[in-house]
């Protein structure tokens, strides 16, 4: 029987069979639990959600068993200073993807601006006088 540690005031099945490696990735384990039988302190459960607390006994369908237990004082100081420093790390490694990340090369687009006032009545003087000579309006039309 192995032991596993318990860090917090307890964990999930599934996060539980992610951590001691009988699945991959969280998804998993709903279609891990609907196909394989997991015993929960003797009694079968498939509830990926099950709480898993101090004292509980995990049996798997390899035979495996798992006694859980809550962390002592020096576990927990080992894990919460592995776990800063993993954090630590995480940002760092953030902040340098961003530094190295290509831009993209800002281009110009050149639009059409709009005409100033003034060019706008110039053409329209130029379209006027362009265009066919004006015949006289009738009244009424």
């Amino acid at each position: 029987m192995e032991e596993y540690i318990l860090f917090k005031e307890f964990i999930t099945l599934g996060q539980f069979l992610k951590e001691v490696g009988e699945i991959s990735t969280g998804g998993q384990a709903k279609h891990y639990l609907f196909e394989t039988p997991v015993w929960v302190n003797n009694e079968q459960d498939n509830r990926r959600g099950r709480k898993i607390r101090d004292g509980f006994i995990i049996r798997l369908a390899n035979d495996q068993e798992y006694a859980v237990r809550n962390a002592n004082e020096e576990e927990v100081e080992e894990w919460t200073k592995e776990r800063e420093e993993f954090e630590r790390l995480q940002k760092l490694v953030e902040a340098m993807n961003k530094k190295t990340q290509k831009k993209p090369k800002k281009t110009k687009v050149q639009r059409k601006r709009k005409p100033s006032s003034e060019k706008r009545k110039q053409s329209t003087q130029n379209n006027s006088q362009k265009s066919a000579p004006k015949v006289p309006r009738f009244p009424g039309r």
